[in-house]
């Protein structure tokens, strides 16, 4: 959201030469770094020294895990919405948000492909999903079925069952 949104800062933090990137949410309007101590303990060495236990980096917001000048040197990103959407192109100068039917948001999006599927001259949309190469923290993004969207014009879609689109 707007007011919670997930965020990512990235930058060497361990000043090995590599880009470390850091997941942030919010939690009770406090922003927390999403990965446990051991995955921050493997990927910048220097935080063995900064939390001896679980519960103290539990404990810690993110400003409370890295200095003014980590978090300052990085770049940062922001995401406020994780909807699989549409961006509508009106005349080269600035997208409308369009969204896609609720089933498609149970879980992410990788990949799709637009055909006219039912030859009625609008162009459908495939989604395809899961991955199995998310870091333990996640776990797999196995979810998906595959999405059918038929077209109805005016960015409206009709999602299909599995068992109608053969998914």
């Amino acid at each position: 959201s707007q007011e919670h949104p997930l965020e990512m800062y990235a930058g060497d933090l361990d000043l090995n030469g590599t880009i470390d990137p850091v997941i942030t949410h919010f939690n009770r309007g406090q922003k927390y770094v999403v990965h446990s101590l051991s995955v921050m303990r493997d990927q910048i060495p220097g935080f063995k020294n900064r939390f001896k236990t679980y519960t103290k980096y539990g404990n810690a917001d993110f400003v409370h895990s890295f200095t003014e000048e980590e978090i300052e040197s990085a770049n940062h990103f922001v995401c406020n919405t994780m909807e699989s959407l549409i961006l509508e192109n009106i005349g080269g100068k600035r997208f409308a948000i369009r969204s896609l039917p609720v089933e498609v948001q149970f879980s992410p999006v990788f990949g799709t492909t637009i055909s006219d599927l039912n030859h009625d001259g609008l162009e459908d949309i495939i989604l395809v999903g899961n991955s199995m190469h998310e870091e333990t923290t996640f776990g797999n993004y196995d979810a998906s079925m595959g999405n059918v969207l038929i077209n109805r014009g005016g960015f409206q879609w009709e999602y299909l069952e599995p068992v109608a689109s053969g998914f």
